[in-house]
């Protein structure tokens, strides 16, 4: 078939037609032909010959291999290294950190015990003596005390009676007379230091100076004689109604007698805890204090008199520097005999200062360092408090007050539990008495511990099998190179000729091209050759005239099918050819591209298959290449939605970059329904076409419409009543002359979309188009005068803006203009929701 040369009064007449402009039939007859021309879609395809694509897999596959390979080995190496080093990390820090919590606990019970066994001991020898209380006083309380101080491990031992009002005086009396204890203490520590130095003649003297020296100031150590408090800088004697503690005998003794005979019940520190064991008759723990602080009124004093313990606590010469120190109070009864138990009475009790530093001192060895311990007390009246330890080796060092360990190591604590300092005591945590406490003690591991055991040798191990791999896969890339410069140019050629089959077949159709094609290759043993699939040359024979004949033509079977249920779409711009000769070839261009790139993504969307564009017209089709039940239904829609957007595409855009007159344009639609053949006409530039009656009907539904609707065959509209959709068809008055077929009964179509769009369609104000009912005589009637009248109106307009795109003089003046004229004369709605 010729294809017609261009006219310049009509640019979109088809070229797949004869130009017969006076006689559509003659060129819509049953051996016309439809080419495509447009892409079926953005598909892209990235491969060639079967044999590069296997290259390229296996490379990707190698490098994969050897990536997984790499980072597997890598990270095994790395993960068991570092999982040994965080074990043995682990380990050892649970090993410090248990002998931590078991020497405290132990320790604490030992300590505790050495203070209730000389509480017991005092009892005794006051039950003993036959002595009554609180005029007691333990002979010898120096040595006594020493083995208490060594197993308690406190700093100091003091014996506090218990004074009522009517025990004051004769209290104040005895302990006036029997103040020698001072002076003994003092002259046992000289004895001591004199013992202890035996072999160095120079400290033996200096003992006996020392012993001297205590005998000749023995007048200066004289108590007082009334129980006193402290008021402002000096002493005044106690006035109150008591009962009253007074300081009685301590351990170590020191030469300051000015702290005898103080009431302790003055003192504000004191005070609650006193008062709640005298209550309880139980031992007590009391809060913590950081003399560190001198602002703080209830340390006032204390440090001195701490101090004074500490220079002659264990070899002597130290001070108090910092950390938390807490009171210890046991009490002391009246009896000892079991069967008494029930009659004893408090009478008396001991105290002492317990510095927690020497609690986590001498537990570790020396290359354990980097452990943190966190002591903790609840205490009576809601009051916590919590003071952290680092122990370096068998040292302890305060670090202050608060939790401060690393919080990243929560999840490796190991704690004592409350109480940790009194096991088996009545008091717990509901039931806690003012100034009374309960002690935990939790430990961690520090950044500093871990790095002991953290190292840099998985790294190393790591890096090593990184570098080997790393190598290997660099002479593999230099390598695979080498061959992918040799291969580049078939590549490159074998892409871009399959980007081209993928661009005008569908996927069915190709796999038989690309099946053919390797056939065709085996058979003569060949390589691969796209050329032939694209009915290029591939072996030497020739025709009548000495051209040269296609191997695909001459040897292979024509790829053509029937698609026995189809309906074929035509589309066409009505006023294109008048609004086109005025326009630029971009303006024409852009308009085109902008409108068919909006269809071509309907089509998409809808399973619509794009055959081609010719001109201005548009081609597609419903049921091929894969059948479709409803293909009649989905190409109704697609029609009406195509409809829509053109308009809306050019009323908000298209009218801003091509000026007012864009919008004189619309669409003229052809809809049929039918047997379709199709297949690859090969040869040069080879097209997917479609062939038979169906087609060249639909052509002829496109021509004889009505711009701005959607004109079907009976054939269509068959199918859309059976789909029960016969709301959406409105029979067109008169019929369509066709040639070889006489008049053909044709119809407008009104789809109702998937939502609610507007959709510019030839109506009238008195059709309802959501009802399911036929439309009555008199609104057919009125549809009739409306068609009639946009006839007479169009033929006032130039007729380049009435050709379509089969030019022939035997079609329908089927014309219409949705402009403003005819809106205004014929007052009809030319903006419906459906």
């Amino acid at each position: 078939m010729m294809m017609p040369p261009h006219n310049n009064n009509n640019n979109r007449r088809l070229e797949s037609f004869e130009e017969e402009p006076e006689d559509f039939t003659n060129e819509c007859d049953d051996d016309s032909v439809v080419t495509t021309e447009e892409m079926l879609g953005k598909e892209r395809v990235s491969i060639a010959t079967s044999e590069s694509k296997a290259v390229w897999y296996s490379r990707l596959a190698l490098i994969a291999v050897l990536v997984l390979v790499a980072a597997s080995v890598s990270f095994a190496v790395f993960y068991t290294n570092r999982a040994n080093e965080q074990e043995d990390f682990e380990t050892q820090y649970q090993d410090h950190a248990r002998k931590i919590v078991s020497a405290f606990q132990s320790n604490a019970a030992r300590r505790l015990k050495a203070m209730d066994s000389m509480a017991f001991g005092i009892s005794s020898y006051a039950v003993d003596t036959n002595s009554s209380w609180p005029n007691v006083t333990i002979p010898d309380f120096e040595q006594r005390a020493q083995f208490s101080l060594d197993l308690a491990d406190v700093i100091s031992i003091t014996l506090l009676p218990i004074v009522t009002n009517q025990t004051r005086l004769g209290w104040e009396e005895y302990s006036f007379q029997n103040q020698g204890w001072l002076t003994e203490g003092l002259e046992i520590q000289a004895i001591q230091a004199q013992a202890a130095e035996a072999a160095d003649t120079a400290d033996e003297e200096e003992s006996l100076a020392l012993l001297d020296e205590i005998a000749s100031n023995s007048d200066d150590l004289q108590i007082s004689p009334k129980i006193i408090r402290i008021e402002g800088t000096g002493s005044v004697n106690e006035t109150g109604p008591g009962p009253f503690v007074p300081w009685w005998q301590f351990a170590p003794a020191f030469p300051f007698s000015t702290v005898v005979n103080y009431n302790t019940l003055s003192h504000p520190t004191r005070i609650h805890q006193l008062q709640t064991i005298m209550n309880t008759s139980q031992t007590l723990v009391s809060k913590a204090w950081d003399y560190r602080d001198t602002e703080d009124p209830e340390t006032v004093g204390r440090k001195a008199v701490l101090n004074l313990f500490l220079n002659r606590w264990r070899e002597g010469g130290s001070n108090y520097e910092d950390g938390p120190v807490s009171d210890v109070y046991v009490p002391i009864f009246d009896q000892v005999d079991p069967l008494q138990a029930h009659k004893k009475q408090m009478v008396a009790m001991l105290t002492a200062y317990v510095y927690w530093q020497v609690y986590f001192e001498n537990i570790l060895p020396d290359n354990a360092e980097g452990i943190m311990a966190i002591l903790e007390n609840q205490c009576g009246g809601d009051l916590h408090q919590s003071f952290t330890y680092r122990i370096n080796g068998k040292k302890a060092e305060y670090v202050g007050q608060g939790d401060l360990h690393d919080a990243r190591y929560n999840h490796l604590e190991i704690s004592t539990g409350y109480p940790a300092f009194l096991q088996g005591a009545d008091a717990t945590l509901d039931n806690l008495m003012d100034g009374q406490c309960l002690y935990n003690v939790r430990v961690y591991p520090s950044r500093e511990f871990q790095d002991r055991y953290t190292t840099a040798t998985p790294w190393v191990f790591t890096l090593i099998i990184v570098a080997v791999f790393l190598f290997t896969s660099l002479a593999f890339v230099a390598y695979d190179r080498f061959v992918e410069e040799r291969q580049r140019v078939v590549m490159k050629t074998a892409v871009q000729s399959t980007e081209v089959v993928n661009t005008l077949f569908p996927e069915a159709v190709r796999s038989r091209l690309y099946e053919e094609n390797a056939n065709q290759n085996n058979s003569s043993g060949s390589g691969g050759n796209m050329k032939a699939m694209m009915g290029q040359v591939a072996s030497g024979e020739f025709d009548e005239e000495g051209n040269v004949i296609p191997t695909s033509i001459t040897h292979n079977s024509a790829i053509a099918d029937v698609y026995e249920e189809c309906t074929v779409l035509f589309a066409d711009i009505a006023g294109f050819t008048k609004w086109s000769d005025g326009k630029e070839p971009t303006q024409v261009f852009h308009l085109l591209e902008a409108v068919y790139g909006t269809f071509d993504r309907t089509a998409r969307k809808r399973n619509v298959f794009k055959i081609e564009t010719i001109g201005d017209c548009y081609l597609a089709v419903t049921g091929l290449p894969n059948p479709q039940k409803d293909h009649a239904m989905i190409m109704t829609k697609f029609a009406a939605e195509c409809l829509t957007k053109m308009n809306q595409l050019i009323h908000s855009k298209l009218v801003n970059t091509l000026g007012e007159d864009v919008t004189s344009l619309q669409m003229r639609f052809g809809l049929n329904s039918g047997k379709v053949t199709a297949g690859v006409l090969r040869g040069e530039r080879a097209r997917f076409q479609l062939f038979g009656d169906t087609v060249n009907t639909a052509a002829r539904m496109e021509s004889t419409g009505i711009p701005g609707k959607i004109h079907a065959s009976m054939s269509t509209a068959n199918l859309l009543m059976a789909a029960g959709k016969s709301n959406w068809i409105l029979a067109r008055e008169g019929g369509v002359e066709a040639k070889g077929k006489g008049m053909l009964k044709t119809f407008w179509l009104q789809p109702i979309l998937d939502r609610p769009t507007s959709v510019s369609t030839f109506h009238t104000a008195s059709l309802d188009t959501s009802s399911t009912t036929p439309p009555s005589p008199a609104v057919l009637l009125d549809l009739e005068q409306g068609r009639e009248g946009v006839n007479s109106l169009a033929s006032r307009h130039d007729q380049d803006s009435l050709t379509t795109c089969h030019t022939g003089q035997n079609h329908e003046p089927d014309r219409w203009t949705w402009g403003e004229t005819i809106s205004q004369e014929l007052g009809v709605r030319t903006d419906i929701e459906i």
